[in-house]
């Protein structure tokens, strides 16, 4: 399954998970000590099309307040920036 291309830097988030494909966030390292990218949490959603992550999900499963998802701005915006970018 191919998911989502990345959108462009601040756009509006799409699921790609190349953010989390690339680099294991601060939680992640937390989560999974020595973990290498792409990170342990990241999960594709098969009907979907898209990434997510499984550590924001155990939250609103749980229906805890969404720390990581607001910690790790999850919904906000691309925040990996394009390749032709500095």
């Amino acid at each position: 399954m191919k998911v989502s291309q990345k959108p462009k830097f601040e756009a509006v988030c799409n699921g790609c998970g190349m953010c989390c494909a690339l680099e294991v966030c601060q939680v992640g390292e937390i989560a999974f000590p020595g973990a290498q990218a792409p990170c342990p949490a990241l999960k594709i959603h098969p009907e979907l099309n898209r990434t997510y992550c499984e550590l924001v999900l155990i939250e609103k499963n749980h229906n805890l307040k969404p720390m990581l998802q607001e910690v790790l701005g999850i919904g906000l915006g691309c925040s990996m920036r394009d390749n032709d970018e500095s």
